[in-house]
């Protein structure tokens, strides 16, 4: 209840054959989760659920305190960095839906 916001990063990619990332392309979004990660989880404005790559696409799904401070937090998280090719999507799911086929 304390992170009913889903928050979805997408950055869409150009593979070859195997719908899988190019090394440099992988470690610039290792770097992009690196980023978000310290920006949001350390502040305790966001939790990192879910990881998906494939299909020429890597998903960061995020559950949130709030869009805008969440948003607020990325800007300043990534003003230094060279602009990254992402999509931010958000919807309320303070169920947590988006997630329950990701649970163990």
């Amino acid at each position: 209840a304390s992170y009913p916001q889903l928050i979805a990063v997408a950055w869409p990619y150009d593979s070859v054959d195997s719908g899988m990332p190019e090394e440099a392309e992988r470690l610039q979004m290792e770097r992009l989760e690196d980023l978000l990660s310290t920006a949001l989880e350390d502040e305790g404005n966001a939790i990192l659920t879910c990881v998906v790559t494939g299909n020429n696409v890597r998903e960061w799904q995020w559950y949130s305190r709030g869009v805008d401070e969440t948003m607020e937090l990325v800007n300043i998280a990534l003003a230094d960095e060279v602009e990254f090719p992402i999509e931010f999507s958000g919807e309320e799911d303070a169920d947590w839906e988006a997630f329950a086929p990701f649970e163990f």
